[in-house]
Order: structure tokens, then C-alpha cells, then sequence
């Protein structure tokens, strides 16, 4: 879990996209504890651009300032990874993620 009260600071993974039609997208986001949940906050957003049959690594980029500050009590926070379906199989791989925070 992320430590209540931390700023968020960097999204970095490791992922592997040899597709050639469609792009691998990472996402680092909270969900509202109460209510529906259909409401989302990215935090930061991560494309891969490029179709290199190697492992890469991505970084992401600030989406919404104003939710970097984790509030568990109000939030829960979860990585995303979103592809295109047609292209399931070997063409995707994800090998890890960090995120930076201070405290």
C-alpha cells in the first residue's frame, strides 16, 4: 500500500509492447471509497509509442496534480494496464511498476 499522507512524485515500468497497430497503456489511479466508484482521478499515464520486441522502460505523466496526495482514508489506488484486445497474447508483457513518492 501507499503510506497515508505521501506525495506522489513518478510512475516507472518495465513493459514489453510488439504490437503494431495498437499502443499499451499504463495508468495510476484512485477510486473514491464511497459513492459508485465510477468516478476515477488519474494520477499519472504512461504510452508506449513505439513497437520495440524488447523490454522498455516507461515513465508517466502528471495528470491531475491535485490528487497526489495519498489519502487512504478516502481512496483506494490502483495500476491499470490497458490494451487492446485484438492483440492479447505475446505481444504484451508487463514485468513491473514502481511508484516514487516522499514523505
Amino acid at each position: 500500500t501507499l503510506p497515508h499522507g505521501a506525495t506522489l512524485d513518478s510512475l516507472s515500468c518495465k513493459v514489453y509492447d510488439n504490437s503494431a497497430n495498437n499502443s499499451l497503456q499504463v495508468k495510476l489511479t484512485r477510486v473514491p471509497l464511497s459513492g459508485s466508484g465510477s468516478t476515477q482521478d488519474v494520477i499519472f499515464t504512461s504510452n508506449v509509442s513505439a513497437t520495440i520486441a524488447a523490454p522498455q522502460q516507461i515513465t508517466g505523466s502528471l495528470s491531475d496534480p491535485a490528487a497526489t496526495l495519498v489519502e487512504n482514508n478516502d481512496y483506494a489506488y490502483q495500476l491499470q494496464m490497458i490494451w487492446e484486445k485484438t492483440d492479447l497474447g505475446s505481444n504484451y508483457r508487463i514485468y513491473g511498476c514502481s511508484v516514487g513518492y516522499t514523505f
